[in-house]
């Protein structure tokens, strides 16, 4: 059972950055560090995109509906896995060689 990390209606899970097109290594993060990351992805779409709690829980569940949210959510949960230490497998590979 894959383990879930939810914050306001964001969930997230260490299998959707390991099938990301560029996967990423979450297997690496602890849960303390997956509940952070779900709490920055929050805080950004928050307030930084100005989404307030109502329109995210409505807008997650189907973000296929809105390309705007889509985008932001896509964007955001990449970019704050990297920014919390998040690598990137192609990342690993390139280092050993």
């Amino acid at each position: 059972m894959k383990k879930e990390f939810n914050k306001c209606g964001i969930v997230i899970c260490r299998g959707d950055y390991e099938s990301l097109p560029c996967a990423m290594c979450a297997s690496e993060f602890t849960d303390k560090q997956m509940e952070d990351l779900v709490n920055n992805i929050y805080c950004v779409l928050h307030n930084e995109y100005g989404y307030t709690d109502d329109e995210i829980a409505e807008l997650y569940p189907n973000m296929s509906d809105n390309e705007d949210f889509e985008d932001a959510f896509w964007k955001e949960m990449e970019e704050c896995a990297v920014n919390l230490g998040m690598r990137y497998y192609d990342d690993m590979c390139d280092a050993v060689v």
